[in-house]
This record gives C-alpha cells, sequence and structure tokens, in this order.
C-alpha cells in the first residue's frame, strides 16, 4: 500500500492536494485535480510535490530525479542523475529592482 506523505497546500483555506508515494494525487476543497500517476506502474517511488506559482498546476518527483508536470506546470530536464531526491520546491522568481 502507498504511503500519504505530501500535502502541498494552495492560497485557500482548507484546500490542499495529498500526494502518494505510487503517484496517486488527491485533490480536497476547492482546488483542481490536474492528473496522477497513480494508474501507471513507476520505476522509482515519489519522493515529493510541488504546486506551482499560479496554483494551477504541480509536479511530482521521483526519489531518482525524474519528474513529471501537470496541470500548468512546465517540464524541464532534472539535473540530479545519480542523486537521492527527497523533496521539491518551486521558488517564486524575483522581482527586478
Amino acid at each position: 500500500n502507498p504511503r500519504f506523505t505530501f500535502f502541498p497546500y494552495s492560497t485557500v483555506f482548507g484546500c490542499y492536494w495529498f500526494s502518494a508515494t505510487d503517484g496517486g494525487v488527491f485533490s480536497f476543497g476547492d482546488v483542481d485535480f490536474h492528473g496522477s500517476r497513480g494508474d501507471r506502474v513507476n520505476r522509482r517511488p515519489v519522493t515529493g510535490m510541488a504546486v506551482t506559482t499560479t496554483g494551477g498546476g504541480y509536479w511530482l518527483v521521483m526519489d531518482d530525479g525524474t519528474s513529471y508536470p501537470f496541470g500548468d506546470a512546465p517540464d524541464f530536464v532534472s539535473s540530479v542523475a545519480g542523486q537521492t531526491v527527497v523533496a521539491i520546491e518551486v521558488v517564486p522568481p524575483l522581482s527586478p529592482a
């Protein structure tokens, strides 16, 4: 059975997502479900989930650094090959000075 360990939240009180190690994503409150990997066989467990700054999407990351975008989350190539990934975080862009 998968473990539930990831709880990204939205800016709306009481709204959040759960992500499981098998790639399943569950949305609660008024946040939208944008997809998951729960219906696929994953080579590695999901170790992190991060929500886009717009709240319109999210990424799931596997422990080998492979990431999967959903909703408005852009796809990007991981640069952590050979490293164990335990979390993912979104850092908003800096405002021009």
